[in-house]
């Protein structure tokens, strides 16, 4: 059960209801918008900060190449570092 207290000014009582609402459906809009990008770009979805970076970059060098999709021909030496597990250059 959900407890109200009501103040005496039924203008600020609608005023914290409006806002409340407000609050709600703007949340409902982020979680619906995120899960239809999700479900869009499901790659994209899982990538955060320089992960999409790294992503772009790929993108970038198969467009340059001409390599079509899934088909990686050349990749430059700062894709290959962000790729990296350990973030730096394994070719010791």
């Amino acid at each position: 059960m959900l407890i109200v207290k009501m103040t005496e000014d039924l203008y600020f009582d609608a005023a914290l209801a409006a806002v409340g609402l407000l609050i709600t459906l703007f949340v409902v809009w982020f979680v619906r918008s995120t899960q239809t990008f999700a479900e869009a770009n499901p790659a994209q979805a899982l990538l955060e900060g320089a992960e999409i970076v790294a992503y772009k970059q790929i993108e970038a060098d198969m467009a340059t190449a001409g390599t079509p999709p899934g088909e990686m021909k050349r990749v430059n030496s700062t894709t290959q570092e962000l790729l990296s597990p350990s973030g730096s250059n394994n070719a010791e």
